[in-house]
């Protein structure tokens, strides 16, 4: 397949639907694009579909999906009021979901499908440094291809890097008139870095992914999205009083509803829903000698993060004797 080499124009985005001219604004519409074209991701992402299937719809949520399995054209749906039928889904054709043009025309397509206040993107797939990536491989000499691919296409023999994931958020906060994706939420190893962090900085809100390896099992899909559903719930619909909680930490929508710290306008609210859900999944599935590790970062916040860091590693410089005069030590100084 060929890849094209530039990103869609910002003004290109897709028409929208007859039937999407009817529908009524929801409070979210949460995203996923799962490259399942290649090796176990395949199967695992066969499993997302039949988590997804499991969910009953809300009426303040839209759920848009885009799916490429292995040996199977891409098919891409949005749940609105019912499940969706499998004849009923929209074939989409060979995809290279390592192309951002690719990730870009479903993302503007679901959002126009589906208006909401706020937009959340789960992207699942291999991600950074996996054995057994496309591009992101070892070489003969031991050596990374290219160590920051993900999204990998095996038939396209393709994956995505972190300038041009950039690039798709920035053509989307540009759709929004300036205003940025809400959460972005990476179903994959390794992506919690801060090179992905900074080129999603000022383009979204929140960002949550895993420190883990390969090793790491498979998120709960119908959890994940039980969980947030259970939060845009009126509070009406929620425990009075903290005497009917229980003290389980799963109880968490309902502790942040009792307390009046459960703001489904907030994405860091939903990130912390999303973290928890996560986290159950990787303790009730758990992989011997993996410590499950999984964060959401408020990328408002990046600059302090890596100011600590500046600080943290310009320390660990000077204690092991070397020089950190001149800008190294201005930079300590002004971050201590």
């Amino acid at each position: 397949m060929v890849r094209s080499n530039t990103i869609l124009p910002k003004q290109a985005a897709g028409r929208s639907s007859a039937a999407q001219q009817d529908r009524k604004e929801r409070d979210w519409t949460i995203l996923f694009y799962l490259c399942g074209d290649h090796g176990q991701w395949s199967k695992r992402i066969r499993q997302n579909l039949k988590d997804i299937g499991t969910i009953e719809p809300s009426e303040h949520m839209y759920i848009a999906v885009q799916h490429d399995l292995a040996k199977e054209d891409a098919k891409r749906f949005v749940i609105i009021d019912k499940h969706v039928a499998e004849a009923d889904k929209i074939p989409v054709g060979e995809i290279n979901t390592g192309d951002p043009n690719t990730a870009l025309e479903f993302f503007r397509w679901a959002i126009k499908e589906c208006p909401s206040k706020h937009v959340a993107i789960v992207i699942g797939g291999t991600g950074i440094a996996e054995p057994d990536s496309i591009v992101g491989n070892v070489d003969a000499v031991g050596d990374y291809e290219q160590l920051f691919a993900f999204c990998d296409d095996k038939s396209a023999q393709d994956a995505m890097n972190p300038v041009e994931l950039g690039e798709i958020f920035s053509v989307l906060a540009d759709d929004r008139k300036g205003k940025p994706i809400d959460l972005v939420a990476f179903d994959m190893c390794s992506m919690q870095y801060l090179e992905i962090a900074y080129q999603l900085k000022d383009k979204v809100e929140v960002m949550i992914a895993s420190q883990n390896n390969e090793k790491a099992p498979e998120w709960s899909y119908a959890k994940l999205l039980k969980d947030c559903i259970d939060l845009l719930k009126p509070k009406a619909e929620s425990p009075d009083s903290a005497t009917q909680l229980s003290h389980d930490l799963s109880d968490l929508i309902k502790q942040l509803k009792v307390k009046g710290h459960a703001d489904p306008n907030d994405p860091r609210v939903l990130g912390a829903i999303v973290v928890r859900a996560i986290s159950d999944t990787y303790y009730k599935n758990h992989v011997r000698g993996l410590k499950p590790m999984v964060s959401a970062l408020d990328l408002k916040h990046i600059d302090r993060v890596t100011r600590s860091l500046d600080t943290l590693f310009l320390t660990l410089m000077r204690s092991l004797g070397n020089d950190v005069s001149g800008k190294h030590a201005t930079v300590l100084s002004r971050n201590c």
